[in-house]
């Protein structure tokens, strides 16, 4: 199909040097037809979270979500070929479809083992976290390995129904109360 062969050296070109650049990824494309429409396959490893390299402010524009970047050029790319609706379009990363939320109860509930195991010694005694970040005073998680921010109960469990993932936080008073030391270990993390 003319379509497919077009979309595949545009996706496997452009693209693909367009999200090295901007997440220093690599990734391919597979794009394949189905009885629906078009399947695109996204083969390589893409984080969480990076730094938005656009932005070097301590605010709302920090920090992506990788996934939805690639998706968001996928969308802008299938715009220019046209032709394609979202009806007839499945992308999947590494073999799992792509709607699957950064907020999956597959994610949430490996940070609180994660969190549960980093906070805890193997006596029972709290300590410092090494997998997560403190923030606010302790007021809030934020796991190093999905970018998430989870409020901290007093008890010291998180908060799941409360969890944003940096890249959603829309409140410049949460980005204002960051201080110095926070930035600086989000730096360390995350860029």
């Amino acid at each position: 199909m003319e379509i497919i062969s077009s979309l595949s050296k545009l996706l496997n070109g452009l693209i693909t040097k367009k999200i090295k650049e901007d997440i220093g990824n690599d990734v391919s494309f597979d794009i394949n037809t189905t009885k629906y429409g078009i399947q695109i396959d996204v083969k390589g490893d893409l984080p969480e979270i990076v730094k938005n390299p656009n932005s070097d402010e301590w605010d709302t524009e920090r920090y992506l979500d990788p996934k939805r970047m690639v998706k968001k050029m996928l969308w802008e790319a299938l715009k220019y070929i046209g032709g394609i609706s979202d009806s007839s379009l499945l992308i999947k990363f590494n073999n799992s479809i792509s709607n699957e939320s950064v907020y999956s109860p597959s994610n949430t509930n490996k940070d609180w083992a994660e969190f549960k195991k980093d906070t805890t010694t193997k006596d029972g005694e709290p300590k410092p976290p090494t997998k997560f970040i403190l923030t606010h005073g302790g007021a809030y998680a934020i796991s190093k390995r999905s970018g998430i921010s989870y409020p901290v109960f007093s008890n010291g469990n998180l908060d799941i129904d409360g969890a944003y993932h940096l890249s959603d936080i829309e409140e410049m008073e949460w980005w204002e109360g960051l201080d110095d030391d926070d930035k600086e270990d989000l730096y360390i993390a995350f860029g």
